[in-house]
């Protein structure tokens, strides 16, 4: 796993594109707020491994997930469900 981004030279790394193998984790989302409930991280490794196993729940429960990505940036169903369709992204027979 990576800690993108990084610096070098004072300019960060790989501007513009994602960083499949950042830390990231799966977590429930609070009822109320959308905000992430203490203690409910489900799963944690590289953000390509956390989408591919978000695509793995039932569309009917998505919405109860979030994805949060190293720097405090957490992603929502709708925005899991256009990355998992980019290309480039690599799908589960790349883990």
């Amino acid at each position: 796993m990576t800690d993108h981004p990084s610096t070098f030279n004072g300019y960060p790394e790989n501007h513009g594109e994602i960083d499949w193998d950042d830390r990231a984790a799966l977590c429930l989302k609070a009822e109320s707020g959308g905000k992430i409930v203490a203690g409910s991280t489900l799963r944690k490794g590289t953000f390509a491994e956390m989408i591919n196993h978000f695509m793995l729940l039932s569309e009917e429960s998505r919405d109860r997930y979030v994805i949060k990505k190293l720097g405090d940036r957490a992603y929502l169903a709708p925005e899991i469900l256009a990355l998992a369709r980019r290309a480039g992204f690599p799908g589960p027979s790349a883990n």
